[in-house]
């Protein structure tokens, strides 16, 4: 009798607590970090925005290190929300690391993805790399699609000794 009303006590505040964080169902930006790895490998950030306005953040090993416009439109933002809607938690984050994934290679970048909208709590996925875990294959295939997708390519490309500071 006392584990019933304490399990209907549990369903009861945790249905409660489910409908406080408002529905994500139209983000107005998505933002992508990539993290450092053990090695040379680019650390960045950039966010799409649905207008098409789009920022890039080079930390580390980027050829632009430094915040700097990104040549974005509505029409990459669909795209990209195409993507990566389906991996979007319902709320909270979602953490693919080593403690979920078998294969898994150590050191490599993790990527984050943050789906942001004002008044309404963010939604973020975060995917270690190293995961090569077949059951999460279509995450990290989406995932790669989506980095793929960004025009950011000579804003990463091998950095050069030189590094250019963003405008």
């Amino acid at each position: 009798m006392i584990v019933r009303v304490l399990g209907a006590a549990l369903i009861a505040g945790a249905a409660t607590a489910c409908t406080s964080v408002p529905p994500l169902s139209a983000p107005e930006s998505v933002t992508l970090e990539v993290g450092p790895c053990h090695g040379h490998c680019p650390v960045y950030q950039t966010q799409i925005e649905a207008s098409g306005a789009g920022w890039f953040k080079g930390e580390r090993n980027t050829y632009v290190v430094g915040t700097s416009p990104l040549k974005s439109s509505p029409q990459l933002y669909r795209q990209l929300e195409q993507l990566l809607t389906p991996l979007q938690p319902k709320q909270g984050q979602v953490i693919y690391d080593q403690s979920t994934c078998r294969p898994f290679a150590t050191d490599q970048s993790q990527l984050r993805v943050v789906w942001s909208a004002p008044g309404h709590a963010a939604r973020e996925l975060n995917f270690d790399l190293g995961c090569h875990d077949p059951r999460y294959a279509v995450v990290r295939a989406r995932l790669e699609a989506a980095l793929r997708l960004l025009p950011i390519s000579d804003l990463i490309r091998s950095s050069n000794p030189r590094k250019r500071s963003a405008r």
